[in-house]
């Protein structure tokens, strides 16, 4: 993901692939490999909900808030229609803690929901703009090293990875019962829920291993979380809590942001950061 542009989640799409995909199969077993009178029922409801994922799969892959070098911003709706704005022209306007509207002449053109990543470089931009101060636009012009950030460490990854597959195979244990004994008990059912939560508790781990990420520039860092949400902070605007040797809490205005484990590839890379933007502005 790009720092100069807000977008949906990955796993927002991602999610509304699996769900094609998951319909796709269904459509082909219920028109193919079931044999009862509801059967076109079912596919109707399968191709229904094929064509309702496809739709908004589409529609969030197309939506995007272009941050350009000029004092504008490109903002492409779920249609794929582009505008551009000037920042100075743009009024901010809170709705609620989970949405923002901004508004041109008094006429909303745009709303940014609270789970868009990097959704609020924007507010800043448009108060840096009218106030002439240094904009997030051109701090993130400065030069990353690719190899500076921090992630879970590849244990996570093969943790859940074998989760996935023993919950699979869970999972399709009653099936392969039922199609030889021709009956199925109580423990059969079990090892169907038991599987899907085993199946669960890996897609998270992989999750967290492929999304969560903290990235490092200059000036100032961008944390990820699992849910694909993006935000932008300054080192000066966080501080942090070394409660042990397991894990460091870091706070932002006085709210907890992030929590970064010893096992964290570069564990302590932030801590030192902050420490040293601190030291450097009590000189």
């Amino acid at each position: 993901m790009k720092t100069n542009e807000s977008r949906v989640p990955k796993n927002y799409i991602v999610t509304g692939i699996g769900v094609v995909f998951l319909g796709l199969a269904c459509l082909v077993f219920f028109l193919f490999f079931y044999d009862a009178e509801e059967k076109t029922l079912y596919a109707v409801i399968c191709g229904a909900g094929v064509l309702i994922a496809s739709v908004w799969t589409i529609c969030m892959s197309l939506w995007k808030v272009t941050y350009n070098d000029d004092g504008t911003f490109t903002y492409r709706n779920f249609f794929g229609k582009s505008k551009t704005y000037r920042y100075i022209d743009v009024e901010i306007k809170y709705v609620s803690a989970s949405r923002t509207d901004y508004l041109v002449d008094g006429k909303q053109v745009l709303t940014i929901a609270y789970y868009i990543t990097n959704g609020d470089i924007l507010d800043q931009l448009i108060e840096d703009a009218k106030t002439n101060k240094i904009t997030y636009a051109e701090t993130n012009q400065q030069t990353k090293n690719e190899d500076n950030f921090s992630r879970q460490p590849l244990m996570v990854f093969g943790f859940g990875l074998i989760m996935c597959f023993l919950g699979l195979v869970l999972i399709v244990l009653p099936f392969v019962v039922q199609y030889f004994d021709q009956s199925i008990d109580s423990m059969m059912y079990l090892s169907f829920g038991i599987g899907v939560a085993v199946f669960l508790v890996g897609v998270y781990c992989m999750m967290l291993y492929f999304i969560w990420k903290v990235c490092y520039f200059d000036d100032v860092f961008t944390y990820r979380n699992w849910f694909g949400l993006k935000r932008t902070y300054r080192y000066d605007e966080v501080s942090a809590d070394s409660e042990d040797s397991v894990k460091t809490t870091f706070y932002h205005n006085g709210k907890k942001i992030l929590v970064i484990r010893y096992y964290t590839t570069k564990p302590d890379e932030l801590l030192k950061r902050i420490t040293k933007e601190t030291a450097s502005e009590s000189e």
